[in-house]
């Protein structure tokens, strides 16, 4: 995964929270990502048994910049033993992956519920014109079939009138299946 895209979908992220969470379950994984990034205004700790300190600096020490925290060769723990839950909750809940569908779904600006959908179309995402033109005729609201029918429509160049316009055949059609 390129680090342009890994910085791209961060700092995305930044624009929504304070502190981003990633979890790398690999001893080796997405270290040298981490290392490499630079995010303006973002300050990046790396956590290693040192989660109270963590805490105290966010939340004590600076409550107002904005923190990148890197778990290297870690999973994201049971609530039960997450001495930073909630942290995590307070700032959207969900940790950074840089896997290929979870960068897919930041790049559309699709909610989390979709990510099946970028798993089984990651040649679609790999597409920054198709995605960029899946982002123009996307609504919040719209349900994955509705979404699936606009990636259909970028990919066969249709115009988005005929068929992603809300008294389309094709979008009722799909609502009721």
């Amino acid at each position: 995964m390129s680090l342009v895209k890994i910085q791209n979908a961060l700092a995305r992220e930044f624009e929504r929270k304070r502190i981003v969470f990633w979890y790398d379950p690999e001893l080796i994984g997405w270290q040298q990502e981490f290392e490499a990034l630079e995010l303006l205004g973002v300050v990046k700790l790396s956590v290693q048994n040192n989660e109270f300190a963590v805490k105290h600096r966010i939340v004590r020490g600076e409550p107002d910049q904005k923190f990148l925290l890197f778990f290297r060769g870690q999973t994201q723990p049971a609530d039960i033993d997450n001495w930073l839950l909630d942290q995590l909750l307070a700032h959207g809940g969900k940790s950074f992956s840089p896997d290929r569908a979870s960068l897919a779904l930041l790049e559309a600006e699709l909610p989390e519920d979709f990510k099946a959908l970028t798993e089984q179309h990651l040649e679609f995402f790999r597409s920054n014109e198709r995605v960029g033109k899946l982002k123009e005729l996307r609504k919040p609201d719209d349900t994955e079939a509705e979404v699936r029918l606009k990636m259909l429509a970028v990919v066969c160049r249709a115009e988005a009138s005929c068929c992603c316009s809300p008294g389309s055949s094709l979008i009722a059609s799909a609502t009721t299946t």
